[in-house]
């Protein structure tokens, strides 16, 4: 199964250049030093689009990449630059016409639910509604048969993600 990596971001929580960081990093002209915060998007073919971490430099790294599916989410941990992006994803659920799943260990969707309540309570357009499911065997593959997102099997930890035994 081949996938397709693309790294949105790879700066730190504060992104790169810094605010008032006067190192030769962050006064480069060069472009590859301005660095947006983490995230990163597997797109298998044939198969699902996966959004690692939703980082607050979210939208902006959607359309720079021409991202326009998520079929489903991954959380490393809570920190702010790892889902403070998580409402620019209600455009996804628009135009996917339906709930996104999100999968986090069980502190981190606890701090998604407080800090996002309106994104997970059933608002009224059910388009733009995310389910968080904490601390599950998953994987996300696409139905032969529908062409829908199906959860299979892969363990979630805090902040790594392993293959686990193929279950159906």
């Amino acid at each position: 199964m081949k996938a397709r990596v693309t790294v949105l971001g790879s700066g730190t929580s504060h992104g790169v250049p810094m605010i008032g960081c006067t190192c030769a990093v962050c006064r480069s002209a060069d472009p590859r030093e301005r660095r947006t915060r983490p995230s990163i998007h597997v797109a298998v073919e044939e198969g699902p689009a996966i959004l690692v971490d939703t980082s607050t430099d979210l939208r902006h790294q959607a359309l720079a990449n021409g991202l326009d599916r998520v079929d489903a989410i991954l959380f490393t941990h809570s920190h702010a630059d790892h889902i403070m992006g998580l409402d620019d994803v209600r455009r996804f659920n628009v135009m996917q016409q339906g709930a996104i799943p999100a999968y986090a260990d069980e502190r981190t969707a606890g701090d998604l639910r407080r800090s996002f309540s309106y994104v997970f309570d059933p608002p009224a357009e059910k388009s733009q509604r995310i389910m968080c499911d904490a601390d599950q065997d998953w994987i996300v593959t696409r139905s032969p048969v529908t062409g829908k997102p199906v959860v299979k099997i892969y363990k979630v930890n805090a902040l790594n993600y392993h293959k686990g035994s193929a279950k159906l």
